[in-house]
């Protein structure tokens, strides 16, 4: 075996080695980006019901809310207009988020299954003559492919 042989294998296994790093870099990376994308989905996730729960605190820990939302819930007319601009700020607020969990979950970024168990809700509200009534009358702020997938719980 020559000098140049003994460098033509070295190469060949310098190339290989390389080849490996390369092959187990790919590897952590995937498995940095698996874990990323776990973590994206569980902030979106707890980001979300957060959300929620905060409109359903401010509702429960004050009663004059929690009746406005009940008369505005069945029938928007019988409130006052102050009544109604709560109302009208608290469903924009919750629908806001409703939306981002659209997003999320069309994007990948989200839990499809968050939004699921989100859907009987959804056709809940709608199914509320007032809810629907400001859903037909404020068209604004919400993305338009949310608003066609929210149309499909009407009446449902």
């Amino acid at each position: 075996m020559n000098l140049i042989d003994v460098s033509q294998i070295l190469g060949n296994f310098g190339e290989f080695a390389g080849s490996l790093g390369v092959l187990a870099t790919l590897a952590y990376l995937a498995i940095q980006i698996r874990q990323n994308t776990h973590a994206t989905r569980a902030a979106s996730h707890h980001a979300v019901t957060d959300s929620l729960n905060q409109g359903n605190i401010a509702i429960a820990q004050n009663a004059e809310l929690a009746q406005i939302w009940a008369a505005g819930c069945t029938d928007r007319g019988s409130l006052t207009e102050v009544e109604r601009q709560r109302l009208d700020m608290l469903l924009l607020a919750y629908f806001h988020v409703f939306d981002s969990l659209f997003y999320s979950a069309r994007t990948g970024a989200g839990e499809q299954s968050l939004l699921r168990a989100e859907e009987p809700g959804f056709s809940y509200l709608l199914g509320l003559p007032g809810i629907r009534e400001w859903w037909d009358q404020n068209p604004y702020g919400l993305s338009p492919e949310f608003r066609s997938y929210m149309d499909g719980f009407r009446g449902t």
